[in-house]
């Protein structure tokens, strides 16, 4: 008697992967004191949210978890109505430049928009609650860089 070993067929699992999403949480929580969580997005993981800044501004910001290559990433998007001046943009440049840490910035100067970014490596997720809100506080602490605050005073998050 001859057997055949057919391939298995991959199985077409619906139900989605409930770990991905518990790591997710685990760092939505973490940010919990720091910001007001409004649009969930488990499956892709990513939620946005207001920040809590000390001086009463109030933007808008997207954090995501990035599971394969482990990284928690925040992003503070600011949009302006005006072109940049010259004046402007070497003040963002100097910003730029004096940046050290988690978050840097960066300039879209075709649309007026003004990215500030913080990342970090989550090793692993029950270590959320110590990496989150250090990414969270120091692109807080660049949005209140003083080469900045007149033009983050002025800026519409969305």
């Amino acid at each position: 008697m001859i057997k055949i070993n057919k391939p298995a067929e991959p199985v077409n699992n619906p139900q989605p992967n409930f770990q991905q999403k518990r790591d997710f949480t685990r760092v939505i929580d973490a940010a919990e004191p720091f910001w007001e969580n409004f649009l969930p997005d488990p499956e892709n993981h990513i939620a946005r949210g207001v920040l809590w800044v000390p001086d009463g501004m109030q933007p808008t910001a997207d954090l995501s978890y990035d599971k394969p290559r482990r990284r928690v990433r925040l992003v503070i998007r600011l949009h302006t109505n005006n072109a940049f001046t010259p004046l402007q943009l070497q003040s963002f440049r100097r910003a730029q430049n004096e940046t050290e840490g988690l978050s840097y910035l960066a300039i879209d100067e075709e649309s007026n928009i003004l990215q500030i970014r913080s990342q970090s490596v989550l090793p692993a997720p029950f270590m959320a609650r110590a990496i989150v809100p250090e990414v969270i506080k120091d692109a807080v602490l660049l949005l209140q860089n003083d080469n900045l605050k007149d033009f983050v005073q002025h800026a519409v998050s969305y």
